[in-house]
């Protein structure tokens, strides 16, 4: 089958998905206008409130008696996880750069999409990289004929 063929088929293949994508849509749009979906969806964020703010209250709860007497299971369906946490003071990021060059190299994560680019521009060594041109087919949005 020829090309012509294809894009042919193509173009038919994509006024007919557009047409069943805007009864769809319509269909999902009137749907949504419904007294039943709007009230569904209502109930829908009223429990969802509802549970997020119990789920609060529970933490809040557990984690104040935790800070008492540091039980980590405050009830059979509840765990109190302890886990390490590390903040960086922004204003000593230079000095930890500087450290890290010396002593913790694996910390200086190479940008490998910055260098990519670099090197397409020719900014980097060539040694570092296979540099080739990879032609990939572009098909018009808007089909002609």
């Amino acid at each position: 089958m020829s090309l012509d063929n294809f894009v042919r088929q193509l173009a038919e293949a994509r006024k007919s998905y557009d047409e069943v994508k805007a009864q769809a849509d319509d269909m999902m749009a009137n749907f949504k206008e419904t007294a039943a979906y709007k009230e569904t969806v209502l109930l829908k964020e009223q429990a969802s409130s509802e549970v997020a703010s119990l789920e609060e209250s529970i933490r809040t709860i557990a984690m104040t008696q935790y800070q008492v007497d540091e039980n980590k299971h405050p009830h059979e369906n509840i765990e109190i996880k302890v886990f390490p946490v590390a903040k960086l003071i922004k204003e000593k990021i230079g000095g930890l750069k500087e450290w890290c060059f010396l002593n913790f190299r694996p910390a200086l994560k190479l940008d490998e999409a910055k260098c990519i680019d670099a090197a397409k521009k020719g900014d980097i060594p060539d040694e570092f990289f296979e540099a080739y041109l990879e032609p990939r087919v572009q098909i018009a949005t808007k089909l002609k004929g």
